[in-house]
């Protein structure tokens, strides 16, 4: 019987559990929705809940990784601010070692998503790349020199709450005009919604777009926009060799990498070696709970 962690990917809409060996294979991987409690300690019971039915029943878990959608304190094991999941300044690490008894590692799920796609996806013959997770929100995670970058309080690659518009609508963070009011499934969502005059999902629109459909190819470029604007300016920042898409978003291929690639091409400063790249992401859905397994085999090991 062989050694494992258990890897959580917890999202705003859902959460994804799996045991990991420590090649990033997955075993017994399980989807369901997000736990909504009263309370943050409630919701924290229900995702140990979820770890404990992963257990087997003669070889104990080595440690639980985790990954969420909002800025992370990892040597403190605590989650600063997750907007999407109403978490504010929460011991996560302290709490589910508690209820468990096994080390937790806990990592932002952008960063959790750029590990994986760096080591065994889309970004593994690069050392430069920003991995980006498009769905209900965004995020993103940087790899630099080979390693992942967490800056100096390991909330590096928030790439969601880049200001892209001055008047724009207020953000779940409390910033206005953030590039996740314009380019997110919630913010498609309502943008489609509110130009075919009924309830629209951003698969929806993806769908519409892929067939044709010329109203949702306009939705989807003009907010492919205000992404692309943002890119450009990190690329010119830390010349990276390659950009990788994620998340559900991505599903809508060349839709979006096209346009994405071609302004990049085309608006990056001029350099020596080979363009910029765009790429769509390789691990699919399982990204952030293959990298959070990752993550926690990485902090046995340190």
């Amino acid at each position: 019987m062989h050694d494992y962690v258990i890897a959580l990917d917890v999202g705003a809409s859902k959460v994804m559990a799996a045991r990991v060996c420590n090649q990033g294979r997955l075993e017994a991987l399980h989807q369901q929705k997000t736990p909504v409690c009263a309370e943050t300690g409630e919701s924290l019971t229900c995702l140990a809940q979820i770890a404990q039915e992963l257990m087997l029943p003669n070889r104990a878990p080595l440690a639980l990784g985790i990954g969420v959608p909002g800025t992370v304190d990892i040597k403190a094991g605590q989650c600063w601010c997750a907007p999407n999941l109403h978490w504010h300044r929460i011991d996560v690490a302290r709490i589910l070692t508690s209820q468990l008894e096994i080390p937790v590692f806990l990592d932002n799920d952008a960063n959790a998503a750029a590990v994986a796609e760096h080591r065994l996806g889309a970004g593994r013959d690069r050392t430069h790349l920003l991995v980006i997770t498009l769905g209900t929100g965004i995020g993103s995670g940087l790899i630099l020199g080979g390693q992942l970058y967490r800056g100096a309080h390991g909330i590096a690659g928030e790439l969601g709450h880049v200001p892209v518009l001055g008047n724009g609508q207020v953000c779940n963070c409390g910033n206005r005009g953030c590039l996740e009011t314009t380019f997110s499934a919630l913010a498609l969502a309502e943008q489609a919604s509110h130009t075919y005059k009924r309830r629209v999902r951003a698969r929806d629109l993806i769908d519409w777009a892929q067939d044709g459909d010329a109203q949702a190819m306009a939705l989807l470029r003009r907010a492919t926009s205000h992404l692309t604007q943002t890119l450009v300016g990190v690329v010119n920042l830390l010349d990276l060799e390659l950009i990788v898409l994620g998340g559900g978003l991505a599903s809508a291929g060349e839709i979006v990498r096209g346009p994405i690639a071609q302004t990049l091409a085309s608006r990056v400063m001029p350099r020596p070696g080979p363009p910029i790249e765009v790429r769509l992401a390789e691990c699919g859905p399982q990204a952030g709970v293959i990298g959070a397994g990752l993550i926690a085999w990485d902090g046995l090991l340190t």
